[in-house]
């Protein structure tokens, strides 16, 4: 008789009969009632856990063995499936439950609660992603965040962010004025910035607009013999006393992305003396410094004026910051392997290589060498 008031659904397999179900959802609310204050302030933080309770009845002589042997597999697996007469499958995880029984007619009623499994969260690795992915990804924080500051600036705020913004676009077209690229490419550069400048004076109505053309500007400034100087030259612009943080952010992603050193190490595990084939261990160390600062500079900024709606934009900028840091340690890594030799007296840079046993272009690597033929001081030698 009482088979006839249930429906028989399935948990992974095991048979239970159903005489009722409740769903259970919303929203996640932070409210803040403050002193002195009627109405609280609402915050809606997301959709809350959808919830499922079914009503489960166990008859006979061991009703009551049973409810219990199926908590006990419950708490021990609470993943699974439930197959349900009318909502059909569904995954879920089990919550809790609640017991109720009578002794005379041997009947227990188990209300079992679970919540809805959602798509599985797969976090990627920060620490495996290269400079132009973590920057990529910075660009798309720092867009979004811009967007809400806009409409929330004064004129005179936009005024003075639209300075910053055309103080760096003046030096970055100084920068391509002294480029050493092709007619073709130079053509395409002065023609990015000239659309950088309509971006700014949109800037109210399209901010990600100006985003998207210096990020083509930097694009093209790649390969450039004179990274190094339009490095120095775009920090200059950097204003320390700035309302919003975001025109220096994109001043120092530009940084990163125009820095040969950050090419170099983000594409070798470990730094050997056929890595510095360019520059000197020195000038490489000096170069990831600059941008060190820079960015410990940019994740203060960001931290000073965080919004629970731009800890996304925190993160980013964090684990570019990260990822940098990684970058310098490779340099320091190879430094604790080499030696420190005290030159006295003014020496030839051959003779120095003969009597310790290294190369000429292994020394000429680690060291900042004025003069071949006078070679003063302390040198790194390695072996090579």
């Amino acid at each position: 008789m009482w088979e006839r008031k249930t429906k028989k659904a399935k948990w992974n397999g095991k048979v239970l009969h159903i005489q009722s179900t409740t769903l259970d959802g919303g929203k996640r609310l932070y409210v803040a009632e403050m002193p002195y204050r009627d109405d609280p302030h609402i915050k809606v933080m997301g959709a809350k856990s959808r919830s499922i309770t079914i009503e489960a009845v166990f008859v006979g002589i061991n009703s009551l063995v049973d409810a219990n042997a199926l908590i006990a597999e419950l708490e021990s697996k609470p993943e699974g499936k439930l197959e349900h007469p009318y909502l059909g499958e569904l995954s879920l995880v089990f919550d809790s439950s609640s017991q109720k029984f009578t002794t005379k007619k041997g009947l227990v009623t188990l209300s079992l609660k679970f919540l809805r499994q959602g798509a599985p969260v797969v976090l990627a690795r920060l620490d495996e992603k290269t400079p132009p992915e973590l920057v990529k990804r910075v660009l798309d924080e720092i867009d979004k965040d811009l967007e809400k500051k806009i409409t929330q600036a004064s004129p005179e705020q936009i005024d003075s962010m639209k300075f910053d913004f055309t103080t760096v676009l003046n030096a970055l077209r100084n920068i391509a004025n002294r480029a050493t690229l092709s007619s073709f490419k130079l053509a395409r550069l002065h023609r990015e910035i000239e659309d950088a400048f309509t971006a700014i004076e949109m800037i109210s109505n399209a901010p990600s607009a100006y985003s998207a053309h210096f990020s083509a500007i930097i694009n093209s400034l790649k390969g450039d013999s004179n990274s190094e100087s339009s490095i120095n030259k775009l920090v200059s612009t950097i204003n320390p006393i700035a309302e919003f943080p975001h025109c220096n952010i994109h001043i120092t992603f530009a940084v990163v992305l125009l820095s040969n050193e950050m090419a170099t190490l983000s594409h070798v595990e470990i730094v050997d003396a056929q890595t510095l084939s360019t520059q000197s261990l020195s000038k490489m160390q000096s170069n990831i410094n600059i941008i060190q600062m820079q960015l410990s500079a940019r994740v203060n900024d960001v931290t000073k004026s965080a919004t629970f709606e731009s800890l996304a934009l925190v993160d980013a900028v964090e684990a570019l910051h990260a990822n940098v840091n990684k970058q310098a340690n490779k340099l320091t890594q190879y430094q604790q392997t080499l030696k420190t030799v005290e030159v006295v007296s003014a020496r030839p840079l051959l003779c120095i290589a003969q009597s310790e046993e290294c190369g000429f272009k292994a020394l000429t690597r680690l060291n900042s060498i004025k003069h071949p033929l006078f070679v003063v001081g302390e040198l790194q030698v390695g072996n090579v």
